[in-house]
């Protein structure tokens, strides 16, 4: 068994990384749009990617922690 300020880390370590993420993909997401009427496919591509692999990365990360507590 864990102790709780052991546990307290682990959540607070936890939903860091849930906001950075978040974050990361709100911020990639917006750098992609700025890009947009300018001509430059490659960075919206590149950009847009960024921010779908942010996306993806919080998706799991909360599915792997709801299987694990459930």
């Amino acid at each position: 068994m864990l102790t709780q300020d052991f546990q307290q880390l682990i959540i607070f370590f936890i939903c860091s990384v849930f906001i950075l993420l978040i974050a990361a993909g709100m911020y990639c997401r917006q750098r992609s749009n700025a890009y947009i009427g300018t001509g430059r496919v490659n960075d919206i591509e590149a950009w847009y990617l960024r921010a779908n692999i942010a996306w993806v990365s919080t998706a799991c990360l909360s599915l792997a922690l709801v299987i694990r507590f459930i």
